[in-house]
Protein backbone atom coordinates (compact mmCIF):
# COMPACT_ATOMS: atom_id res chain seq x y z
CA UNK A 1 0.00 0.00 0.00
CA UNK A 2 1.30 3.43 -0.87
CA UNK A 3 0.01 6.57 0.82
CA UNK A 4 0.70 9.89 -0.86
CA UNK A 5 0.19 13.28 0.77
CA UNK A 6 0.26 16.46 -1.27
CA UNK A 7 0.44 19.64 0.79
CA UNK A 8 -1.68 22.57 -0.44
CA UNK A 9 -3.36 20.37 -3.07
CA UNK A 10 -6.99 21.20 -3.81
CA UNK A 11 -9.77 18.93 -4.99
CA UNK A 12 -9.79 20.78 -8.31
CA UNK A 13 -6.06 20.17 -8.76
CA UNK A 14 -6.35 16.52 -7.72
CA UNK A 15 -9.32 15.90 -10.02
CA UNK A 16 -7.53 17.50 -12.98
CA UNK A 17 -4.44 15.32 -12.50
CA UNK A 18 -6.48 12.17 -11.90
CA UNK A 19 -8.48 12.74 -15.09
CA UNK A 20 -5.20 12.62 -17.03
CA UNK A 21 -4.06 9.28 -15.58
CA UNK A 22 -7.27 7.42 -14.68
CA UNK A 23 -7.50 5.20 -17.77
CA UNK A 24 -3.80 4.30 -17.64
CA UNK A 25 -4.01 3.60 -13.89
CA UNK A 26 -6.89 1.16 -14.39
CA UNK A 27 -4.80 -0.76 -16.97
CA UNK A 28 -1.53 -0.64 -15.03
CA UNK A 29 0.04 -4.01 -14.22
CA UNK A 30 -0.19 -4.70 -10.50
CA UNK A 31 -2.77 -1.99 -9.72
CA UNK A 32 -5.58 -3.03 -7.35
CA UNK A 33 -7.36 -0.02 -5.78
CA UNK A 34 -7.14 3.79 -5.41
CA UNK A 35 -8.98 6.11 -3.06
CA UNK A 36 -8.48 9.70 -1.96
CA UNK A 37 -9.66 12.29 0.55
CA UNK A 38 -9.12 15.85 1.67
CA UNK A 39 -6.73 16.74 4.49
CA UNK A 40 -6.74 19.93 6.54
CA UNK A 41 -3.77 21.22 4.52
CA UNK A 42 -3.90 19.24 1.28
CA UNK A 43 -4.91 15.91 -0.20
CA UNK A 44 -4.15 12.24 0.45
CA UNK A 45 -4.56 9.25 -1.79
CA UNK A 46 -3.96 5.62 -1.01
CA UNK A 47 -3.31 2.90 -3.53
CA UNK A 48 -2.90 -0.83 -3.23
CA UNK A 49 -0.53 -2.48 -5.69
CA UNK A 50 0.75 -6.02 -5.97
CA UNK A 51 4.30 -4.76 -5.34
CA UNK A 52 6.05 -1.53 -4.39
CA UNK A 53 8.02 -1.82 -7.62
CA UNK A 54 4.89 -1.67 -9.80
CA UNK A 55 3.65 1.32 -7.79
CA UNK A 56 6.98 3.12 -8.24
CA UNK A 57 7.13 2.36 -11.95
CA UNK A 58 3.67 3.81 -12.51
CA UNK A 59 4.47 6.89 -10.42
CA UNK A 60 7.76 7.58 -12.19
CA UNK A 61 6.36 7.04 -15.69
CA UNK A 62 2.89 8.56 -15.37
CA UNK A 63 2.61 10.91 -12.38
CA UNK A 64 6.02 12.50 -11.90
CA UNK A 65 6.16 13.94 -15.45
CA UNK A 66 2.86 15.77 -14.82
CA UNK A 67 3.98 17.46 -11.59
CA UNK A 68 5.40 20.99 -11.50
CA UNK A 69 9.21 21.11 -11.40
CA UNK A 70 10.53 20.50 -7.90
CA UNK A 71 7.22 19.21 -6.55
CA UNK A 72 7.49 15.70 -5.18
CA UNK A 73 4.72 14.43 -2.90
CA UNK A 74 5.43 12.56 0.33
CA UNK A 75 4.95 8.84 -0.39
CA UNK A 76 5.06 6.12 2.24
CA UNK A 77 4.81 2.37 1.78
CA UNK A 78 3.28 -0.22 4.06
CA UNK A 79 3.07 -3.96 3.42
CA UNK A 80 -0.47 -5.21 3.90
CA UNK A 81 -1.40 -8.41 5.63
CA UNK A 82 -4.79 -8.62 3.91
CA UNK A 83 -6.84 -6.71 1.35
CA UNK A 84 -10.41 -7.82 0.65
CA UNK A 85 -12.34 -6.41 -2.31
CA UNK A 86 -15.96 -7.19 -3.00
CA UNK A 87 -16.23 -8.70 -6.49
CA UNK A 88 -18.28 -6.69 -8.95
CA UNK A 89 -21.08 -8.35 -10.93
CA UNK A 90 -19.73 -10.51 -13.70
CA UNK A 91 -16.28 -10.70 -12.08
CA UNK A 92 -15.04 -13.94 -10.66
CA UNK A 93 -13.75 -13.88 -7.08
CA UNK A 94 -11.24 -16.62 -7.89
Amino acid sequence: MVTTEILRQTQIGYDALFAKIEAELKRAPGFLVHYSHRLADGWRHVEVWETNETANTFFENNILPLLPAGRKPLRTFQDLHLCVVKPSKGRSSK
